[in-house]
């Protein structure tokens, strides 16, 4: 992800459009202007649509936990609600794979949460 130190950690929800509306308007305006967050904003450009993914709670022993799946629009952008049992300081990362056939590949996006 982005090496920005201010909004880095939110660029990944930015480019999948799941911030909340003033954290969007926020990330627009910033990534408008930073070295750092536009670029890589470019180049994720959102998911691919019309897919299914899967977003996945990583715990700070590494274990990963299913928070669901989602489908993406065909502007591969997409909402998606957290299912897993989350307790604030649980899970310290949030990661997006595909999922095909009940199965996950690699990880596409992955972020830090801050609690």
């Amino acid at each position: 992800m982005s090496e920005c130190p201010t909004h880095g950690a939110l660029l990944g929800g930015y480019v999948l459009g799941s911030l909340e509306p003033a954290e969007m308007d926020e990330m627009r305006r910033h990534v408008a202007g930073c070295p750092h967050c536009g670029p890589e904003a470019d180049k994720l450009g959102g998911l691919p649509g019309e897919r299914m993914y899967e977003l996945w709670c990583v715990r700070g022993d590494g274990r990963w936990v299913s928070g669901g799946t989602f489908r993406t629009a065909a502007s591969g952008r997409a909402e998606a609600m957290l299912t897993a049992a989350v307790r604030p300081g649980d899970y310290h990362v949030m990661v997006v794979t595909r999922h095909i056939d009940g199965e996950h590949g690699p990880a596409l996006l992955r972020g830090e949460l801050r609690y």
